[in-house]
């Protein structure tokens, strides 16, 4: 087999490793995630680490205080809004 002129058992990845002789079909299966800098978390971009990536990644929580000034030091009492982080599922 040849894929754009080049033997089967020679191709490799483009970074130059080669390709295992036997992949492992999970892989392809349960995809791959990257980190996203503008969202800051792990995306899911293909197979199920995309398809089921609102329920694997679970939500970020919030906490919206009165803090005293010049420091990031809650002041107590004066939390008007919390929602605590919601982690994402393992699919077990």
């Amino acid at each position: 087999m040849t894929c754009a002129g080049v033997p089967g058992d020679r191709r490799g990845e483009p970074r130059g490793a080669p390709v295992p002789q036997t992949p492992d079909a999970a892989s392809n299966i349960i995809g791959a995630a990257t980190w996203s800098a503008d969202a800051q978390k792990l995306i899911g971009r293909i197979g199920l680490e995309s398809s089921d990536d609102g329920l694997l990644a679970g939500s970020d929580g919030f906490q919206i205080a009165d803090t005293a000034e010049g420091s990031g030091t809650v002041i107590p009492g004066s939390v008007r809004s919390e929602q605590a982080a919601v982690s994402g599922s393992t699919c077990s």
